[in-house]
């Protein structure tokens, strides 16, 4: 379960013309419009306009919600999705927008937030798969792996096709060190998804852990075959080689690691291995 990073992107306003807008629709015309100019700064003043004239629309909040959270203003986006489901109607609109909250507040590291916000929106629907999903994601990142799992497993019960969920019950198996069964889990989610290759790169990983190389090879090597930018992949792979004794086969995994973009998505673990490991 990782953590995607946007980039902040502080909106600068000039002066624009006031604007009559008819509805939302025109609105997000004009806004999509200033975006394709790379004018941020504009669409951000477009909005601000419209809701002056439009204060009560639903729509304008979660756009511009949507729009915060795409370039990591996420403060400013759980603001405005907050804002959609006060007034809104529309029960299923309030429970996607909880869920956007919760999102939102996960952005800025708020799992205490989020967790508040989704219980939420689960008394609306205790069934609802993309709630569950998203809490056993927080209880994860709060360290509660016992609440993480049960509402993991209450997924595969109201739906076990849901491929999401073995994933990531194979992610906590394979942070309580526990690999074998979190092959079993990766095992099920190939099955449901066998073009995915994040799938076969961490099966892949749990093998490394377990000491069989041989099959950690295996997965890694076709997870690349499907997706030869991963980046963790390599990272993984380089692993496998440095216990391997394969020296120059690990040196040029980790570099292709960081040619990929390991640092700007991961942290700077594999240019300090790197540094120490190939440079000796």
């Amino acid at each position: 379960m990782k953590q995607i990073i946007f980039l902040v992107c502080i909106a600068l306003f000039g002066n624009y013309s006031f604007a009559q807008y008819s509805g939302a629709a025109e609105v997000m015309d004009s806004v999509n419009a200033a975006l394709d100019a790379n004018r941020l700064d504009k669409a951000f003043h477009i909005y601000a306009e419209a809701m002056k004239q439009m204060p009560e629309s639903d729509s304008l909040y979660i756009s511009r919600a949507a729009l915060n959270y795409m370039i990591g203003s996420f403060r400013d986006a759980a603001t405005d999705y907050e804002k959609a489901y006060l007034l809104t109607t529309n029960d299923t609109l309030k429970l996607s927008s909880l869920i956007s909250v919760a999102s939102a507040k996960a952005g800025y590291r708020d799992f205490k937030g989020a967790e508040s916000t989704l219980l939420v929106a689960l008394k609306m629907d205790p069934e609802h798969i993309e709630t569950l999903s998203n809490l056993a994601v927080v209880y994860d990142e709060l360290g509660k792996r016992k609440e993480a799992i049960a509402y993991l497993e209450k997924i595969i019960e109201i739906d076990d096709a849901f491929f999401p969920a073995y994933v990531n019950l194979g992610f906590i198996s394979q942070k309580m060190d526990n690999q074998k069964k979190a092959i079993e889990f990766f095992d099920k989610a190939v099955v449901l998804n066998p073009d995915e290759p994040f799938t076969y790169n961490n099966r892949g990983f749990s093998y490394y852990e377990l000491g069989d190389y041989d099959k950690a090879l295996e997965d890694i090597n076709h997870s690349l075959s499907i997706m030869k930018t991963n980046s963790y992949a390599y990272r993984n792979r380089a692993f496998v080689y440095m216990k391997l004794g394969q020296k120059e086969k690990a040196c040029n995994d980790l570099y292709t690691a960081l040619e990929y973009g390991y640092t700007d998505q991961y942290g700077d673990e594999v240019i300090t291995l790197y540094k120490q490991y190939c440079n000796e």
